[in-house]
C-alpha cells in the first residue's frame, strides 16, 4: 500500500517515523525549505503544520540529506546533513519537546543520524571516514569522542532500550573479510562488551551503505546496500537470510514493527 503524502513542487521524501501503526510523521525538503507531515491513520490523510528551523537559511552549505527521530510524541529530534566534500561531515540539530510547534537549534559535531535515549542522553556515529562515534548527556550541548571498537572501525548508530542498556553496531574488517560486530552496554556507554558477531558477503567494502532497523538491544533487521544479504537477529543470535524478491538490494531506510513486518524505502 502506497501512503506517500502529496508533494508540492520539487520536494523530496527526506525521512519516515511511525510510532505505531496510525501515528506517523513525514519529512520533507525543497532546497533550503523544509515540511513535517503529519498522520494519525496510517497515512491515509496528512496533515502540515507549520516549520520553522531558525538558522538553516543561514548555514554555511545547503542541506543535502535530512534524517529524523522521536522519543515520544512530544519529543523529537531533526539533524539536517549539509552538502560539503568527501572530507567533511556537518550538520545542524533541532530537537522539538512541545510536539513540534518550536525547533531550537543545539550543536552536533558530525552530520549524521542522531539518536535520544532520554531528553539528555544523545548518540551519533558515523563522520566523513565513518570511524566517530559521539555521545553526549546534556541534549546536545556538548559532545565527547568515543571509539570502543577502536579507530578503523566503521560505527553505526547504537541503539538504546534506555539510558543505561544499548547497542552498538560496527562494521569491522580483518584481511579481506568484513565482519558485522555487536557491542553491548549496561552502564549508559562507559564500557562495551561484544555480543556478537557475523560475517557480511565477501565483496562488502566496510564503508558500504547499511539500513539498520533496531526493535530493541537485541532484536534487529539489517540490510546490505548493493546485494541480497540481510542480517536478522532474535536475542542477539544474528543468522544470514538472502531477499528473494531482489528489492532489497536499493533498501536505503529500513523500520521493522516486528523481526517479519516493517517498511523500506528504496532508492531506484
Amino acid at each position: 500500500q502506497d501512503i506517500t503524502p502529496a508533494m508540492n513542487g520539487a520536494e523530496t521524501l527526506q525521512a519516515v517515523y511511525f510510532a505505531d501503526s496510525g501515528l506517523g510523521r513525514v519529512l520533507l525538503a525543497d532546497g533550503l525549505s523544509f515540511s513535517l507531515l503529519a498522520t494519525t491513520d496510517g497515512g491515509h490523510t496528512w496533515q502540515r503544520p507549520a516549520l520553522d528551523l531558525a538558522g538553516l537559511a543561514d548555514s554555511p552549505a545547503a542541506p543535502a540529506s535530512a534524517f529524523m527521530g522521536w522519543l515520544n510524541q512530544d519529543d523529537g529530534w531533526l539533524v539536517i546533513k549539509l552538502a560539503t566534500g568527501s572530507s567533511f561531515s556537518r550538520g545542524m540539530l533541532f530537537v522539538t519537546q512541545d510536539g513540534g510547534l518550536s525547533w531550537p537549534a543545539r550543536p552536533i559535531p558530525i552530520g549524521e543520524a542522531a539518536a535520544f535515549a532520554s531528553d539528555s542522553e544523545v548518540w551519533t556515529a558515523g563522520g566523513a571516514a565513518g570511524d566517530e562515534l559521539y555521545h553526549s548527556n546534556d541534549g546536545g550541548q556538548s559532545w565527547e569522542l568515543l571509539q570502543p571498537a577502536g579507530v578503523g572501525a566503521h560505527y553505526l548508530l547504537p541503539r538504546f532500550d534506555d539510558p543505561q542498556t544499548g547497542l552498538l553496531p560496527v562494521v569491522a574488517s580483518e584481511g579481506d573479510s568484513t565482519r558485522a560486530d555487536f557491542y553491548r552496554t549496561t552502564d549508559g556507554g562507559l564500557t562495551w562488551s561484544l555480543v556478537a558477531s557475523q560475517p557480511l558477503m565477501s565483496d562488502t567494502a566496510i564503508g558500504t551503505d547499511l539500513s539498520l532497523s533496531m526493535l530493541d538491544s537485541a532484536n534487529f533487521v539489517l540490510s546490505v546496500q548493493g546485494s541480497d544479504q540481510l542480517l536478522r537477529s532474535m536475542d542477539l543470535q544474528p543468522e544470514n537470510l538472502a531477499n528473494t524478491d531482489g528489492n532489497s538490494t536499493a533498501i536505503s531506510q529500513l523500520q521493522m514493527a516486528s523481526l517479519d513486518d516493517g517498511w523500506a524505502r528504496a532508492d531506484s
